[in-house]
């Protein structure tokens, strides 16, 4: 991992669910590159407003595989279907030593879903 997070920019549909499986590696001096190992780990992610003064949602977080660095972030059609147009996201690392990094930033672009399955009473 470098210094900067990587930016990764992502679109949503409003009211639809979204999701991405993301793999986090560690890169040696000699070039090489191994799996981050996620384990005693805590991964979060939120989605804000660019002044970050609201919080639209938190992104669930599954571990695909704590020991290859695999984890999916993703979010349900109840928390993008108040989204605006635009957002800003991260996704954060706390450590066993609780130290937190910062590895993805990005903004989120969200179009405008329109199929929606309603609950009807009968």
């Amino acid at each position: 991992m470098t210094s900067q997070p990587a930016i990764f920019d992502i679109k949503v549909y409003r009211g639809y669910d979204w999701f991405y499986q993301i793999r986090l590696q560690n890169e040696a001096d000699d070039g090489s590159i191994t799996p981050l190992d996620l384990t005693g780990g805590e991964i979060a992610s939120t989605a804000w407003d660019q002044s970050r003064t609201i919080k639209y949602a938190d992104f669930n977080v599954e571990y695909i595989s704590r020991t290859g660095g695999i984890f999916k972030i993703s979010l349900t059609d109840e928390q993008t279907v108040n989204f605006p147009s635009v957002l800003y996201y991260d996704v954060r690392l706390k450590n066993s030593g609780d130290k937190k990094t910062p590895y993805i930033i990005g903004k989120i672009t969200v179009n405008q879903g329109y199929t929606r399955w309603e609950t009807t009473l009968q």
